[in-house]
């Protein structure tokens, strides 16, 4: 009995060391798999670029991780046509960025700065403008 209540200690004591959080605004500790936080379909909450907010520019858009490494990303932004966009998503540099390869061989690299069960918040740079001043966005999403 006392050699199962080691087994389960160490098991529980694993799952909070490998589940704790090493992003800024954490979580601090997690019982579910950094894959499986990402895995479902995220709306946008806010959007930020450069200090500036433009969550009310995203008439619709939402995103769509799979379980097997696929992504449906779809929207509508002020002033464009609606869009559906497919690809590959994956973790790169230790967990701490998502990378989007769309099937056009377009990749993107987000750093995730908080990634819990329903929230998702990623920031990037971007030269918008093609003046090589790039522009940091921040964009928090919630879990539908």
């Amino acid at each position: 009995m006392k050699n199962l209540k080691t087994a389960f200690a160490l098991v529980i004591g694993a799952a909070f060391l490998f589940g704790c959080g090493k992003y800024e605004e954490g979580p601090g500790i997690s019982l579910r798999t950094k894959k499986m936080r990402v895995t479902g379909e995220w709306e946008i909450d806010e959007y930020v670029e450069d200090n500036e907010n433009f969550t009310s520019d995203f008439n619709f858009y939402e995103i769509e991780f799979t379980s097997d490494n696929e992504f449906t990303e779809r929207g509508q932004i002020e002033g464009f046509e609606t869009f559906t966009f497919e690809g590959d998503w994956d973790f790169s540099g230790d967990k701490e960025e998502l990378e989007l390869e769309y099937d056009d061989g377009t990749r993107v690299d987000f750093t995730i700065i908080r990634l819990t069960n329903t929230e998702l918040w990623i920031e990037f740079s971007v030269d918008f403008d093609g003046d090589s001043n790039e522009e940091l966005v921040e964009v928090k999403f919630t879990k539908k």
